[in-house]
């Protein structure tokens, strides 16, 4: 990013990357310090406001909640930043101008399993810096809504400057949700053209959407051809195999294949049914997790699943059942 101002003014007021709760602009009177994210109503009621933002602040506001004119904040609902770090210990001025031009590399890492944000900060071109300029707890599950959108907001007051995205880069990973956690990791390189933000959250949202729409036909389709099995194999709950597992420990992997991975687990007592009246006890277990993410594992996983079901020789181990959760499959044997 690149943030400029003309020799002859002062700069102000900063930008922020946002995870918001809608698609609309801007709301009225949110110039100045307000960063496009607030205004002084909306101020009133941060826990209403429902946004997460991290800021780029150029401007020292009255009030006593900015440390100095070139620091990093995290917004929860409110401008007046949750947390805020000064970038003069690290030798960055987000605001610069033909003296000293500068553009920059920032990364916000958000880790959902620890529910933990940190923000970097160096010169473009480098490599991510070993210590954030911002770290903080945050559990964006409890501040945004399930569907929300990721973008950039910006103003002006009565110092202006110009604030370029030059390019940026999300990523996203998720993981099977317990009942405890939703958790994602988003690491984001912030830059993207000013004039390409909004096209770029519309897009992003018709593809999630889409893709919603695809993985739900999907699961009708599976759920459907499971249903139809001549004695359906028993459908176990996600939590006993990830205990069945420990957590689908890697010192448990049993192997690897294109299609996924096999590891070792015990199913504690009566988990798996006994068919020889013997009293139940704990079932050691292979489970298959299924890992890729397209409509062909799907195909194999119900393949597997039909052909399995099947078969009955004393050198193949039986399957006692399967889980489905999200995008990812499991099989299991006893």
């Amino acid at each position: 990013m690149n943030v400029y101002y003309d020799n002859e003014s002062r700069p102000g007021e900063g930008l922020a990357f946002v995870v918001a709760p809608t698609a609309d602009g801007p709301p009225p009177g949110s110039h100045g310090g307000f960063l496009g994210l607030t205004n002084a109503t909306l101020e009133a009621t941060p826990a209403t406001n429902r946004f997460v933002a991290v800021e780029f602040d150029t401007f020292k506001e009255p009030g006593g909640y900015d440390p100095d004119d070139n620091h990093v904040g995290l917004d929860v609902g409110t401008v007046a930043s949750n947390k805020t770090a000064s970038l003069a210990g690290f030798n960055i001025t987000i605001a610069t101008n033909k003296t000293a031009p500068a553009n920059y590399t920032a990364w916000i890492e958000y880790d959902g399993a620890a529910r933990r944000i940190a923000v970097y900060m160096g010169v473009r071109g480098a490599p991510r810096p070993a210590t954030p300029v911002l770290a903080s707890p945050l559990d964006l599950s409890e501040l945004v809504p399930e569907r929300a959108y990721l973008g950039f907001t910006a103003s002006t007051g009565v110092s202006f400057e110009l604030n370029c995205i030059l390019d940026w880069n999300l990523t996203i990973e998720t993981f099977p949700a317990d009942k405890k956690s939703k958790g994602w990791v988003v690491p984001v390189a912030v830059a993207v053209p000013v004039a390409a933000i909004a096209a770029a959250a519309f897009v992003v949202a018709r593809m999630a959407r889409a893709r919603r729409s695809m993985e739900r036909r999907r699961q009708e389709r599976l759920e459907h051809t499971l249903t139809n099995l001549p004695g359906m194999p028993k459908e176990f709950a996600f939590e006993k195999l990830r205990k069945a597992t420990k957590n689908f420990d890697e010192r448990l992997r049993l192997g690897k294949g294109g299609y996924g991975m096999v590891y070792k687990g015990v199913l504690p007592a009566a988990a798996v049914d006994d068919d020889d009246g013997r009293p139940p006890a704990a079932t050691e277990v292979a489970v298959k997790m299924f890992t890729r993410d397209d409509a062909k594992c799907v195909d194999d996983f119900l393949k597997e699943v039909q052909i399995i079901h099947r078969l009955r020789h004393r050198n193949i181990v039986p399957l006692v059942g399967m889980s489905k959760i999200f995008k990812l499959h499991y099989i299991t044997f006893a």
